[in-house]
């Protein structure tokens, strides 16, 4: 009987993560300090994930029909239209992310924000 065993084996060598998972296992390393806010961040991470495949698979579609009778007449196709969707959608996912990040991350004022600040209070005089 040479039959394969469908259970989990310890001896067994770890296999590296791929695809989606390594994808959302690097973005959790980035958030991994956070820890106030991790209801929101673990969901808007899976969103990435699945974006970031749905807009891949819709790249391999033509975006353009084009009328055979009429070379210059061009219609957009369905797929141009969710990946234009899509891609806002992914957009404003990833400056969520990137504000929770420096946000954590930024402790300190920068220059630019101490310079406004000031110059705001002295104009309030």
């Amino acid at each position: 009987m040479n039959e394969k065993r469908a259970f989990f084996d310890p001896n067994e060598q770890k296999q590296t993560l791929s695809g989606p998972q390594a994808r959302k296992q690097e973005l959790l390393t980035l958030v991994e300090g956070i820890q106030d806010t991790k209801g929101i961040i673990i969901p808007l991470i899976d969103d990435v994930v699945f974006l970031e495949g749905r807009l891949s698979e819709l790249r391999a579609l033509p975006f353009l029909r084009i009328n055979p009778k009429n070379p210059a007449e061009q219609k957009p196709t369905a797929a141009s239209r969710q990946y234009r969707e899509l891609m806002q959608q992914y957009t404003q996912c990833i400056k969520i992310l990137t504000g929770i990040v420096r946000k954590d991350g930024q402790e300190e004022e920068s220059p630019l924000r101490a310079f406004l600040r000031e110059r705001a209070q002295e104009d309030a005089l």
